[in-house]
């Protein structure tokens, strides 16, 4: 459920986005070409230089994170154990494996949740019959 619900989030929050640009384009405080350009090449170039732009300036992030990683690994020591052979597969590989695993997880919780309830439900209704033949 928590997945559903950020992805609706996120959903939500780009439609948003979208309206404001489109608000701001219509009111003209956008300029036309000034936002991805006259042709698709220049967009293209133009969000090539953004994410190139985004890139540099999370890598020291990443850095960052890399050794904070690296100490808590080295504090915690043995309660911490990496799973080694998901180091060559690709970040959105390892997320969807996780987002994947987390559904199922859920999935079975709510199925073991229901059964244990119809197993009570149906304790219940034999006790009572028993009680009824007496």
């Amino acid at each position: 459920m928590r997945i559903f619900r950020s992805l609706l989030l996120i959903a939500i929050s780009i439609a948003v986005l979208a309206g404001l640009v489109h608000a701001a384009h219509q009111r003209n405080l956008i300029p036309e070409d000034s936002l991805l350009g006259n042709t698709p090449y220049q967009a293209a170039e133009w969000i090539s230089k953004q994410v190139d732009t985004i890139i540099e300036q999370l890598s020291p992030t990443a850095t960052q994170v890399q050794e904070v990683s690296d100490q808590s690994g080295a504090i915690l020591g043995e309660f911490i154990q990496v799973n080694d052979k998901n180091e060559d597969k690709k970040l959105h590989e390892r997320t969807l494996e996780l987002a994947q695993y987390a559904y199922c997880k859920q999935i079975v919780e709510e199925w073991e949740k229901n059964l244990s309830e119809s197993e009570s439900t149906n304790a219940t209704e034999n006790k009572t019959e028993d009680q009824t033949k007496e």
